[in-house]
């Protein structure tokens, strides 16, 4: 189920344009579909499950030819990779520490390529959701890091997987923009000629 309805978006939409009318800093919304593509998950599950297959196979019919074993352990290893192929059916397996690693690697990725690194005072963040992994990333430029640190970060992420997780993933992001908003507003200023240099649409891919 996607994150956010076209009112949600229109609204944080709003909100990102209301807090930057305040700061010379840029927020960025970006939702992806997934971080990753799990292959290596995938294919780990699906040997287990065909080796399980011909475990089984072979302890209820020993007499069975090899060959036909070795069949069952190749269709149980091609099913499960299928059926771990739907995102909802993956995202129920995927390790929590694998899913972390891959939403802030493809954050890092996004953030670089969407130039958000390239503002005059140094002063974009990136807010990504991962809509498979249901979870979120943080990544602000080198002038917010002065003055948001980790802890604040990890306040705000965590507080945003909570409403994901509750299904309000709109109002989480409302509210962190808003609070990520205050920080900006009393360190970073709008400048007299400041211009919008990042859209304020909720990006995606």
């Amino acid at each position: 189920m996607a994150l956010f309805s076209t009112a949600d978006r229109g609204r944080i939409e709003g909100v990102v344009a209301e807090q930057e009318r305040r700061t010379s800093g840029e927020l960025v919304v970006l939702v992806v579909p997934s971080s990753d593509s799990y292959l290596d998950v995938r294919m780990a599950f699906a040997a287990l499950a065909g080796l399980a297959v011909g475990e089984i196979v072979h302890a209820m019919a020993p007499a069975l030819d090899a060959a036909v074993v070795l069949w069952a352990v190749f269709l149980g290893g091609v099913a499960v990779f299928a059926l771990l192929g739907i995102g909802a059916v993956l995202g129920r397996v995927l390790p929590g520490a694998r899913t972390q690693s891959a939403v802030e690697r493809r954050a890092r990725e996004e953030f670089f390529a969407r130039g958000i690194f390239e503002t005059r005072d140094r002063t974009g963040v990136l807010l990504m959701l991962s809509e498979l992994e249901r979870t979120v990333a943080l990544w602000g430029d080198a002038g917010v890091h002065r003055v948001l640190h980790d802890e604040g970060w990890q306040r705000h992420v965590g507080q945003i997987v909570e409403s994901v997780r509750r299904d309000q993933a709109a109002d989480g992001v409302v509210t962190a923009l808003e609070q990520i908003g205050d920080v900006l507003a009393a360190h970073f200023p709008p400048r007299p000629d400041d211009t919008n240099e990042l859209p304020d649409a909720v990006q995606g891919v």
